[in-house]
């Protein structure tokens, strides 16, 4: 341990607990602190019993799944933070909040200082957290953390979020749409290099020999829960490579609690032209329901992004949930990520010296 690791925070000195909070006091937190706001509430309220049961469920698997961090401060205020297993070695970070007192940052913190100090710990090779860009206090700690960590290991992408509520059938003899399997792998994979970030792409985990998950999946069945994914690639007219592709993610309802564990994302060529996009979307939105058929919303949960966003909303007439960005940074920079939410974190305490409940 060099000596910038001595000073860090970690599950071990920090006080933080893992996985010992009951869900039913975690989601009283939730909406104590407003985290869970009104139209929230009303969104999640008719799933609240599943959301429940599935939380527990994960937590029967251990720290496989799910990971509660909760913090009592001396002065009687509370924080958490949760983590959830999307791939094998990639989590999610998510509801943050804390009732007060400046603490916020400490869950989030002493999991990455424990990964910065045992780097073996839970193979945590990639972390991400959704946030949305006019969430002032998010946006500074995770969209101005990427202008720090830079391209190589760090990744920021914007997203609107619909819900896909309306597909009918669709044919065309210029499209053939395929499901991503081993033996169209490098088709697959050429096109999301060639469309997305290396770091995006990495936090991924694409795998010619498990692109569905299914190790992941073992895990998830072993408390009865399930967690898989499907690809489809659409092709047009007799090209090699697909021109768009759509990654449909499949868990637990509510894992997240807008519903993005179970996110379809719609990816296209750069410099595709308008019609082609409809026609795209059209071919593969039935195979898309396919995967979702047996899904407890009555909507898909569709992110794509803001370049092509005006034809959903004009074209197909899928309301807008919300605008979200999507943070992802990489191990290697786990120690400058920590820096910066440490000192951001300091340079906010002094600037709002007023304690507050926060959530994000």
């Amino acid at each position: 341990m060099n000596d910038t690791q001595h000073n860090i925070l970690t599950i071990a000195n920090s006080g933080c607990k893992i996985n010992e909070i009951s869900i039913d006091e975690l989601l009283q937190y939730y909406y104590s602190t407003n985290f869970i706001y009104e139209a929230k509430s009303k969104r999640i309220a008719p799933f609240v019993p599943l959301i429940k049961e599935h939380w527990k469920k994960a937590m029967e698997a251990g720290e496989q799944i799910i990971k509660i961090i909760t913090y009592n401060s001396e002065d009687h205020h509370f924080a958490s933070a949760m983590l959830w297993r999307y791939t094998n070695t990639t989590w999610i970070g998510q509801h943050l909040i804390s009732t007060g007192s400046r603490i916020s940052h400490i869950p989030m913190l002493s999991i990455h200082g424990s990964l910065i100090s045992d780097p073996s710990l839970y193979r945590i090779n990639h972390s991400f957290i959704w946030y949305r860009p006019d969430n002032k206090l998010p946006n500074l700690f995770f969209g101005g953390s990427h202008d720090v960590l830079g391209n190589d290991h760090s990744s920021l992408t914007s997203w609107n979020y619909y819900e896909c509520n309306r597909i009918n059938p669709y044919h065309s003899r210029d499209i053939h749409v395929q499901k991503g399997t081993s033996s169209n792998y490098f088709s697959f994979e050429s096109f999301v290099r060639e469309n997305m970030d290396a770091t995006w792409l990495d936090s991924e985990e694409f795998n010619s020999e498990d692109l569905e998950l299914e190790s992941l999946n073992s895990i998830y069945k072993e408390v009865g829960l399930e967690r898989t994914r499907t690809i489809y690639m659409a092709f047009q007219n007799k090209e090699d490579l697909p021109s768009a592709v759509a990654i449909c993610n499949r868990a637990p309802l509510g894992m997240n609690l807008s519903f993005l564990e179970n996110r379809v994302v719609l990816l296209f060529r750069k410099q595709i032209d308008r019609n082609d996009v409809v026609d795209l979307i059209r071919a593969l939105l039935p195979q898309i329901a396919k995967q979702y058929n047996n899904l407890t919303l009555n909507y898909i949960p569709l992110l794509i992004s803001e370049e092509n966003s005006a034809i959903v909303e004009e074209v197909f007439h899928f309301p807008l949930i919300k605008k979200y960005n999507q943070s992802i940074c990489s191990k290697e920079v786990y120690p400058e990520w920590y820096k910066y939410v440490n000192d951001l974190a300091g340079k906010y305490a002094a600037a709002h010296p007023k304690p507050a409940s926060i959530h994000y």
